[in-house]
């Protein structure tokens, strides 16, 4: 269990630094709309919402694991 976590894990951290280098290196996104330094300020907080949200769901899957091998061990 502890290496698909931590292969989940390494999954995320590429996924997210990936989409980051996506939206620095651009000059224009999909719709066809030029990057000004004010969109590309509000594509990383979004980013970085989704990233909260992540680790958010992470931690209570984490807090679920732990209590499970507590009562496991016990």
């Amino acid at each position: 269990m502890k290496k698909v976590w931590w292969g989940l894990n390494i999954f995320w951290i590429v996924v997210f630094v990936v989409l980051t280098i996506i939206i620095l290196v651009r000059s224009v996104d999909g719709s066809g709309h030029v990057e000004t330094l004010n969109s590309r300020i509000m594509s990383m907080i979004i980013l970085a919402l989704a990233v909260v949200f992540v680790a958010i769901c992470q931690w209570i899957i984490h807090l679920f694991i732990r209590k499970n091998n507590a009562k496991i061990s016990s």
